[in-house]
């Protein structure tokens, strides 16, 4: 059975893998992240939300954020959608999709881990300020530009329960759940997104089509001339792979469509295997 000191410390750690996931898939950038369970205060300007990730009342993780905070990570996510400008409504919008996105990620993890499902709901504002007595930890996320974020966490004693009585997961973090065609901007769309779901959904993602792969040494690939052959690991019989953002999403068949080669999908992959399958 897990110390309740050791289920913050995993549930801390797999926020900040989640969230580096989701900012590498939203906005092209994968921080650096800091996570130690340390005591952290939010500070006096912060804003706060809330989601529950279990089914039983109380069982949830409270997430502050101060306006510097959170303009600058759903200003990030704006900005590699094509969205310079945009007003505070719009970027505190895309912020709380990014948050729902991770958190969302953190509960499928929880679930591998407990063998028995957590579900996260929509998260939504809260009037809860820190108090003295509370658990406040952080995640710090450094950006090559320098610049840097920190979000502030508590989590529900009913929840670090929960996880205790279940035997808890392990104190170091889980495989982060793999960033794939599920977690693209189109996949950040949840109800009553509005405009900044309109906005993601014409995000421009690289999709790319695998025959199949070699390994050669560098003197053979000096030899290489042209009408030279290299043998791919995969036979004619077998699919091609249908990747997007590094990760394959779907295998199926080449097709020729008025002279131009295309792929009919006949199979999408598991995220399990999404994860394995990662380049």
């Amino acid at each position: 059975m897990k110390e309740p000191s050791e289920i913050r410390l995993w549930l801390i750690k797999t926020i900040a893998e989640q969230l580096n996931q989701v900012l590498e898939t939203m906005a092209g950038e994968s921080p650096m992240t800091e996570s130690t369970g340390e005591a952290s205060t939010p500070q006096s300007d912060s804003a706060f939300w809330e989601v529950n990730l279990t089914s039983a009342p109380g069982s949830s993780v409270i997430v502050a954020a101060s306006r510097a905070a959170w303009m600058e990570l759903g200003g990030r996510v704006l900005t590699a959608a094509g969205l310079e400008e945009s007003d505070e409504e719009t970027i505190s919008s895309t912020f709380r999709e990014t948050l729902d996105q991770a958190i969302s990620g953190l509960a499928q993890s929880a679930t591998s881990q407990l063998g028995r499902e957590v579900t996260a709901t929509t998260l939504k504002s809260s009037t809860n300020a820190a108090k003295p007595d509370d658990h406040w930890t952080s995640v710090d996320l450094f950006f090559r530009d320098g610049k840097t974020v920190r979000l502030s966490l508590l989590w529900t004693e009913r929840l670090v329960a929960g996880f205790v009585a279940s035997s808890g997961p392990p104190s170091a973090p889980a495989e982060a759940i793999a960033p794939a065609i599920a977690m693209t901007a189109a996949a950040v769309v949840t109800p009553g997104a509005g405009r900044t779901a309109d906005v993601l959904l014409d995000v421009e993602l690289p999709v790319s089509v695998s025959f199949g792969r070699a390994h050669l040494q560098l003197k053979d690939v000096m030899k290489l001339t042209t009408g030279s052959i290299v043998e791919l690991n995969r036979t004619v019989a077998e699919p091609v792979e249908i990747i997007v953002n590094n990760c394959v999403i779907a295998r199926g068949e080449v097709v020729v469509v008025e002279g131009n080669f295309g792929v009919r999908i006949n199979e999408v992959i598991s995220r399990q295997e999404r994860l394995r399958t990662l380049h």
